[in-house]
C-alpha cells in the first residue's frame, strides 16, 4: 500500500493507517497512522474521517479532543444521510443527531440517551451505518475497493 499511496490512492493511504492502528504486519505506530489518514481524509475518504473521529474522541494515538473528533464525525454523518435526505433537512438532521448520539456512546463506551424525537426507524439506521463503518475500519478489512 506505501507506493500507491505516497502517489496519492487515497483507498491505501487508508488501508496504510489501518495497518499501522492496528499492528498489521507492520509495528503499531499511530503517529502514522494518524498522519496516513489525514491525508485519506483531506482527500474526501469517509472510512479514514471515521477513523480520525475514533482516534480524537477516544484519544487514542492523540491528544483526546472532542471538539476535532465530532468535527469528523458530523462530516461522515452528512456525507452519508444527505444521499438520502437531500430535500427534508430537518429529517436529515435527526437521523445525523440519532447517528452521532449512537456513535459517540459506542466509541465511549456508554449506553446512548436517545431524544423523543428518535425513532427506532432512526436508531436502527444509526446501527447498521456504525456497524458499516466499523466493519470497514477493522483491521480485516483491507480492500482497494473502499
Amino acid at each position: 500500500y506505501r507506493k500507491a499511496a505516497i502517489h496519492g490512492d487515497q483507498s491505501s493511504m487508508f488501508n496504510l493507517g489501518l495497518h499501522y492502528f492496528y499492528e498489521s504486519g507492520i509495528k503499531r505506530d499511530y503517529q502514522q497512522a494518524l498522519y496516513w489518514f489525514k491525508k485519506a481524509a483531506f482527500r474526501d475518504k469517509s472510512f479514514a474521517q471515521f477513523m480520525l473521529a475514533k482516534m480524537y474522541l477516544t484519544g487514542t494515538g492523540v491528544q483526546k479532543n472532542n471538539e476535532v473528533g465530532m468535527n469528523w464525525l458530523t462530516l461522515v454523518a452528512y456525507k452519508y444521510y444527505n444521499q438520502y435526505f437531500e430535500i427534508d433537512l430537518i429529517k436529515r438532521d435527526q437521523y445525523i443527531n440519532t447517528f452521532i448520539n449512537y456513535q459517540l456512546a459506542k466509541f465511549l463506551g456508554h449506553k446512548p440517551i436517545y431524544k423523543k424525537y428518535m425513532t427506532t426507524k432512526m436508531i436502527k439506521m444509526a446501527k447498521k451505518f456504525s456497524t458499516y463503518m466499523s466493519k470497514i475500519c477493522s483491521v480485516n478489512s483491507y480492500n482497494d475497493d473502499y
